[in-house]
């Protein structure tokens, strides 16, 4: 059986800005810069436009994760992050990629559907999801723990890769051996991604 290799799906292999910038829109009936959206988790963002509005926090999440009908067109606004096809389809030759991403199950066949659309492998390969909108919004850590195990009862985990740094700390005490930070330089420093083997800026980094 082959090993396998964990990647995270949306801003490392996804650039999901323009429709979380749209999704917004829906929700607020405001034009917030793409610079806010890149540089600011969207809790951040929430705060500054509508502070506990917690009615608006959770139309936004229905609207980017499709449980709104309003929200499934605005995938066509997603886009493939430069050279991460490239390198998943190279790194697939050898392993099994495992999909691991925050979006709920509903989103099982749109998000297998936006992969292929854009490149990405998805032959025998695996998406592990957030069960429901209740477990993302309200334990994020502990649902990525409870997905990285289900994938380590797979196969072996030779890698994975992210951009968000604190799932490192789950991924540095589960000892998957290759923990590579893919950095997001508008939100993040280096020295944010405690617990990778390496960060890089960019996918290209990683095609020798």
């Amino acid at each position: 059986m082959k090993d396998s290799i964990v990647v995270d799906i949306d801003e490392t292999l996804i650039d999901t800005s323009s429709r979380k910038r749209s999704a917004w829109k829906l929700v607020l009936g405001l034009e917030i810069p793409l610079e806010v959206i890149e540089e600011n988790p969207s809790r951040k963002i929430l705060s500054i436009y509508a502070p506990d509005r917690w009615d608006i926090w959770l139309e936004f999440w229905r609207t980017l994760l499709c449980y709104r009908e309003e929200g499934v067109g605005l995938l066509a606004l997603d886009k493939a992050i430069p050279g991460a096809a490239e390198v998943l389809n190279k790194w697939a030759e050898a392993y099994k990629i495992v999909y691991i991403t925050g979006r709920t199950e509903n989103m099982r066949q749109l998000t297998l559907r936006e992969l292929e659309r854009l490149g990405f492998p998805t032959g025998d390969d695996e998406i592990l999801m957030s069960p429901s909108l209740e477990d993302f919004l309200n334990n994020p850590m502990d649902v990525r723990r409870r997905l990285l195990l289900k994938a380590a009862e797979g196969s072996r985990i030779a890698r994975v890769v992210d951009d968000y740094p604190k799932y490192f700390q789950i991924y540095s005490k589960l000892g998957i051996p290759d923990r590579i930070g893919l950095m997001r330089s508008r939100r993040y420093k280096e020295s944010d991604y405690e617990g990778t083997t390496r960060v890089v800026k960019e996918w290209r980094e990683l095609l020798g």
